[in-house]
């Protein structure tokens, strides 16, 4: 499927899932919710969904996010808010992917609605946290992992007025003259 996926072959992919006898896992999911975004298969898309939350895959954040994906190429911004709702431990690639379907289908205002939603203290070490139980180098792990708190926190103001940027030019012209 996702060799098919890979070469522009959606259809193709498709029709190789309904031949599959065996029973789907997180990457099957995640190739075919592509598939589905690709040829433009809301119908098969939903289906896929229906499947991916009887089988418990829809609390699986690979997954989750590519059903944000795969609503937001059918311009489907509810539906892929319910799928947001519905993730019970958030991540930073959720609201990415929400983010992203918000702003590429002109939502701006909403988008920047998810900005604060963001709980910041759950992308960052808690420093007392990690020394009362020893685990410093977890920390150290975290920080680079995530790129440093100081980072982040950049890049968030960074994408809120870059949206805003984006929302004023498209409304009234240029609002914020430097990005510097």
């Amino acid at each position: 499927m996702a060799l098919y996926l890979q070469h522009g072959q959606g259809e193709k992919a498709l029709e190789l899932y309904k031949t599959m006898s065996v029973e789907a896992d997180e990457l099957t999911y995640v190739t075919l919710l592509a598939a589905c975004g690709s040829v433009g298969d809301v119908e098969e898309g939903r289906r896929a969904h229906a499947k991916i939350t009887a089988s418990g895959f829809e609390a699986v954040p690979v997954v989750a996010n590519s059903l944000l994906s795969m609503y937001s190429k059918f311009g489907r911004c509810d539906e892929a808010k319910v799928v947001f709702e519905k993730i019970q431990r958030k991540e930073i690639g959720a609201f990415n992917s929400m983010i992203s379907a918000l702003t590429e289908h002109g939502k701006f205002e909403e988008a920047l609605g998810f900005f604060p939603l963001m709980d910041i203290d759950a992308f960052s070490p808690d420093s007392t946290n990690d020394r009362a139980s020893g685990q410093s180098s977890q920390r150290e792990k975290r920080q680079n992992k995530l790129g440093g708190s100081a980072l982040r926190d950049g890049l968030v103001r960074i994408n809120s007025r870059f949206l805003l940027e984006v929302h004023a030019f498209f409304q009234e012209g240029p609002l914020i003259g430097n990005w510097h």
